[in-house]
């Protein structure tokens, strides 16, 4: 999957749950509520994969993201999605560092 993806290294996740309660802990610190407006939220889960020539029934973005042609079934591919409220957010980078992941993860 690294030339797949163009990348440089891969983390498996082996505790899913765990690593999106701490994503998510980090991404609330950064973009906390303000004035009664949720200012992030994750969203997980496994991603659909649809057919060739077949365009994905979604009721939602949410689910289009979470949407991928079959032909990259293979990936097996766990998704998350940060969602930042666009009023507490400006344009630059965003980071979150969760701390040492040994306990639910490996980097390959």
């Amino acid at each position: 999957l690294l030339t797949e993806f163009g990348a440089d290294a891969c983390v498996r996740i082996y505790d899913p749950g765990t690593f999106g309660d701490r994503l998510l802990a980090e991404a609330r610190r950064e973009f906390p509520d303000r004035g009664g407006i949720q200012g992030c939220d994750l969203y997980g889960r496994t991603v659909r994969y649809y057919p060739d020539g077949v365009v994905p029934s979604v009721n939602d973005q949410v689910e289009l993201i979470f949407s991928k042609n079959q032909r990259f079934a293979h990936q097996k591919e766990f998704r998350v999605i940060f969602a930042a409220n666009p009023l507490l957010t400006s344009s630059k980078r965003i980071e979150f560092t969760i701390g040492d992941m040994r306990d639910i993860a490996e980097f390959l």
